[in-house]
């Protein structure tokens, strides 16, 4: 069971932001987690795209799509097989603001984020491990499950499995507690 930190939605320092840019970024290209890898300040996305589509469809899609920005700063490193393509993008500082600056001018009169899309579900990931002040080492999906490691500031190393209703119960909390609205502490 996992204990959920009271200070999960302090003042959010850097993983929220970053993961919700990078699931912005997975968005966009219409492709599924399966990992990301945390190296110093950059990270090393791994996904697939969710339904049979051509390098060149996909390539396309990117550039006539509402993120343009997504072709202009991701390498492309696809592979393309029958039914999917394999991406490994790699997302340095540079990259994580350009996509939180686009993501940020999308979501001024958004409303209530979606506690089930790509990018809310990474930012949640993101403000569990900032209210933990530890170090993000690796995120990956196993079924419907986000599998993270962590390193705390003692240097102790620590693996979690993040189920859905977890991280639904984590999104209602943080929503709560950003909007005034949460009197119960975590």
């Amino acid at each position: 069971m996992i204990m959920i930190n009271e200070g999960l939605v302090h003042d959010v320092k850097h993983y929220a932001k970053a993961l919700r840019a990078i699931g912005n970024g997975l968005e966009a290209l219409e492709a599924e987690l399966i990992e990301i890898k945390c190296e110093a300040e950059n990270y090393i996305v791994r996904a697939k795209t969710r339904s049979q589509v051509s390098e060149i469809s996909l390539l396309n899609d990117l550039r006539n799509g509402d993120f343009r920005i997504m072709w202009q700063i991701l390498p492309g490193r696809y592979q393309s097989s029958e039914s999917s393509v394999a991406m490994e993008l790699p997302y340095t500082p540079e990259i994580v603001d350009q996509l939180e600056s686009a993501g940020r001018a999308r979501r001024q009169n958004a409303g209530r984020p979606d506690p089930y899309s790509t990018p809310t579900a990474l930012r949640v990931i993101g403000a569990y491990i900032d209210s933990k002040e530890a170090r993000l080492r690796q995120i990956s999906r196993r079924d419907e499950s986000m599998i993270i490691q962590y390193e705390t500031p003692q240097g102790d190393c620590h693996t979690e499995e993040l189920t859905p209703p977890l991280l639904y119960a984590l999104f209602v909390r943080m929503y709560g507690k950003r909007s005034g609205q949460g009197s119960e502490k975590m």
